[in-house]
């Protein structure tokens, strides 16, 4: 069985014991190139195994498929469908996808955690080597926290709508950046003080459930890309351009992979030992390290003029008028298409589709022009 010259690469970064931290630029450069290799050997310098204590990616299983075929990388007792690659030591490969392998996350696969990533060849090979640290964090990261779990059901009930807490989201996103890229510490400690200001006047607006939402993203998601982009190679500044890139209001959830990741950069900056801290208690968040760590600095938080304070009004309002727009000729688009319609009106559940109407009362589901029923238990 063949594999990949692609998943090699990333099996082979992942592999790595070096220390030191390779210039991005290098392998953006050899990767654009489209020699694997040569971006693997960028990589020999990332010191992926030291950007967290007791993390080593090489000690963690991972399944990647490619396109053919997902392959199975350093697991304890893979499943019988998987089989020995001749001359790989510790791989193992099927045909086609697994089906735990369905994005990149992780999964139970043979009884164990394991990271899953999507690794065909139309991926961008930095793109997916990010994503591949990641998601092996993940599983290292879940095995010693059992607490700030993102619920995923609260993203669909965030008040993505609402126009004051999306201008405070934006004006944040740009202290944080700033804060990223400020040379002088007091002027980095001044920004971020900003956007700890902004949120703790934010926060009390959202439900529970929406401020839990928030920080178990920042807390697992957040850290995991911190460490991906610690591995290859990049500082804070990449993470800074992410914060500004424009998004539309329902897509809220990836927002706090970048407001994370931009705390623990700045936590590298002013409170060094922050890592051992958020292992060694478990209930202390990032922000709640980065507000003392500033706190001890005494700076007065930076502010935005008001022109910026409109910029930020202005982009809240047009991109919930977008995310309105689109709502709407997705509703009428679906309609017109005769698409199943849900109706709760007269106190019963009813569905209806093609022809079909199904009506749920109590305990039963019955139709009205079919001649079939089913009764619920």
């Amino acid at each position: 069985m063949k594999i990949s010259v692609w998943v090699l690469a990333v099996f082979a970064a992942l592999s790595l014991d070096a220390t030191a931290i390779a210039p991005v630029a290098t392998a953006a450069q050899q990767a654009s190139e489209h020699d694997v290799f040569a971006f693997v050997r960028a990589l020999d310098d990332a010191g992926a195994r030291h950007v967290w204590p007791g993390f080593n990616p090489s000690e963690w299983p991972i399944a990647l498929f490619d396109g053919q075929q997902t392959v199975l990388i350093r697991h304890p007792s893979p499943p019988p469908e998987f089989a020995p690659m001749p001359g790989r030591s510790g791989v193992l490969a099927m045909s086609g996808r697994h089906p735990a392998v369905v994005w990149n996350s992780t999964k139970d696969i043979g009884g164990v955690r394991t990271a899953t990533v999507i690794a065909t060849p139309d991926q961008e090979v930095e793109s997916t080597m990010l994503a591949s640290i990641e998601e092996v964090f993940h599983v290292f990261w879940l095995g010693r926290h059992t607490n700030f779990r993102p619920n995923e059901m609260a993203r669909y009930a965030y008040p993505v709508k609402d126009s004051r807490n999306l201008q405070s989201i934006l004006t944040e996103d740009e202290a944080l950046a700033r804060a990223l890229e400020a040379e002088d510490a007091q002027e980095a400690a001044g920004w971020a003080a900003a956007a700890i200001r902004i949120r703790r006047e934010r926060l009390p607006q959202l439900s529970d459930d929406d401020r839990a939402f928030e920080t178990g993203l920042e807390m697992m998601e957040g850290t995991a890309n911190y460490v991906a982009r610690m591995a290859v190679g990049q500082n804070g500044k990449p993470t800074a351009e992410r914060l500004r890139v424009e998004r539309q209001p329902d897509q809220i959830r990836w927002r706090f992979y970048d407001t994370g990741a931009a705390i623990c950069f700045l936590l590298d900056r002013f409170q060094p030992d922050w890592k051992a801290r958020i292992d060694g208690e478990i209930e202390l968040t990032t922000t709640d390290l980065l507000e003392a760590a500033v706190a001890r600095m005494n700076v007065q938080p930076a502010a935005f003029s008001a022109a910026e304070a409109a910029r930020f009004e202005d982009g809240a309002a047009s991109g919930i008028a977008a995310l309105s727009e689109r709502q709407r000729s997705a509703r009428e688009d679906l309609l017109g298409r005769g698409a199943p319609r849900i109706d709760r009106s007269d106190g019963r559940l009813t569905l209806e589709a093609e022809g079909v109407r199904i009506v749920l009362q109590g305990a039963d589901v019955g139709t009205e022009g079919e001649t079939f029923r089913i009764s619920m238990p």
